[in-house]
């Protein structure tokens, strides 16, 4: 019974690996759909390193700008992209320039264009209509752009038609000044930007002081929506305080050429099919036991660089891939080998899989965690190539960690309920003796 259960554990973990790899590397038409599967090797995201792609370059205006606004403002520019899908763009200053390189669509020449074009901003009671309305003009109780903490486009259904608009969070500063405005008792207030009138808001409908919604029109349903979007961009820029200008904006080739990720890909395959022929080789069917986990690593590894909004595939992720790969070829070889260097002392391979585990174990987990957690302390540096690099690792470890502590050890127990007595074919020896 127990071997039976063996068999069909085994057989379905073939067939649940067989369908992953179909799900990884095979593109097909959606069902019932226009959209079409790419796999989840080809959902990673790409790098101008090895696609081409946009380069922006933004100046920065204001004349005593601190280091401190620079760096949000890059933080801000990033976070957009990532949230727009540009995963893995970089992001950088040097001296008086923002630059910034992204994967080369029309969505991203268009989305750099508007990151570039900092407004200042203001919202005010008073009513001024001339397109150059300044700070001194527009009353004691002003929002400026220091005073907002987010902002971001929504829409809502009203009578069968949909409005957006762009909802902008205050802090505790500006949340003040919204109430005293309220106190005045005027009836409307307006936002500007760059001095001229952009919108207005009845002050009655404001119930919480700590956020606002302006409805953005622009003639069709997608315009409006795309107006509002690209105005709550504009928004959250102008909340760095650092005034930007473009200063070029184009597409850019990749930098280590458009063949190196997939030589980069080629040597991967080279190293991981020679570690599925060596592990049979060296153990016999054993060996399928941890080709099998082997892999499952490869497909996970592949999960979490598609999965994860901070991965790339970049050809630092993918070095960093193959070395996680590498540290769970090794830590499943010194599994292996103390099973069999037990077994020739126990002559009983079930017994000799537990004591193996027991002795081995922790020599895997310092393996593994060592190189998680150095890779983890240089993953987040945004370094190019080493903070790529590290997160490849950092995951790779991780699963060769799993994999070698868990899926291993269950292999081997499975298969040793199938094969109870065979030792030869294991390429296992006998010793003369019962000790440890």
């Amino acid at each position: 019974m127990v071997k039976k259960r063996a068999k069909g554990n085994f057989i379905l973990s073939a067939i649940l690996l067989t369908l992953a790899l179909v799900l990884c590397f095979v593109q097909f038409k959606m069902p019932g759909s226009n959209n079409n599967y790419t796999g989840l090797f080809g959902a990673i995201s790409a790098t101008g390193e090895v696609v081409d792609g946009n380069c922006a370059v933004y100046e920065i205006t204001d004349d005593n700008v601190t280091s401190e606004k620079v760096e949000k403002t890059v933080g801000q520019i990033r976070s957009i992209l990532n949230k727009q899908g540009f995963v893995g763009s970089k992001v950088y200053s040097q001296g008086e320039y923002i630059k910034v390189e992204t994967q080369s669509t029309t969505n991203a020449t268009e989305l750099l264009d508007i990151l570039g074009n900092s407004e200042t901003f203001y919202i005010s009671s008073e009513s001024k209509t001339d397109g150059n309305a300044t700070a001194e003009d527009l009353g004691e109780y002003l929002i400026t752009e220091d005073q907002i903490k987010d902002a971001y486009s929504t829409k809502y259904v009203q009578l069968n038609e949909e409005k957006h608009v762009v909802v902008i969070l205050f802090n505790e500063e500006g949340a003040k000044n919204l109430e005293k405005m309220h106190e005045l008792e005027k009836t409307t207030i307006y936002l500007y930007a760059n001095g001229a009138q952009r919108s207005s808001l009845n002050i009655a409908d404001i119930q919480d002081f700590s956020s606002i919604g302006f409805e953005i029109t622009a003639g069709s349903n997608q315009n409006a929506q795309a107006a509002a979007q690209n105005y709550a961009f504009q928004v959250l820029m102008a909340s760095t305080g650092v005034n930007l200008k473009v200063v070029s904006n184009g597409t850019s080739t990749a930098t280590l050429g458009s063949n190196v990720l997939l030589y980069a890909l080629i040597a991967l395959a080279i190293v991981l099919a020679a570690l599925l022929v060596i592990f049979p080789v060296m153990y016999g069917p054993l060996g399928l036991a941890a080709d099998l986990s082997i892999l499952v690593g490869v497909v996970a590894n592949i999960f979490f660089l598609q999965a994860l909004p901070f991965t790339t595939g970049s050809i630092a992720t993918v070095f960093g891939s193959l070395l996680g790969i590498g540290i769970m070829a090794v830590c499943h070889f010194i599994y292996l080998n103390k099973v069999k260097s037990e077994f020739k002392y126990l002559h009983r391979l079930q017994l000799s899989a537990k004591t193996a585990f027991k002795k081995s174990w922790l020599a895997i987990l310092d393996i593994c965690a060592v190189a998680f957690f150095g890779a983890l302390a240089f993953a987040f540096w945004n370094i190019p190539y080493i903070s790529t690099f590290a997160i490849g690792l950092a995951i790779g470890s991780f699963i060769a960690m799993f994999n070698s502590i868990v899926l291993l050890k269950a292999y081997t127990k499975w298969y040793f309920f199938i094969n109870t007595a065979d030792y030869r074919k294991l390429k296992f020896v006998k010793g003369e003796n019962n000790e440890n």
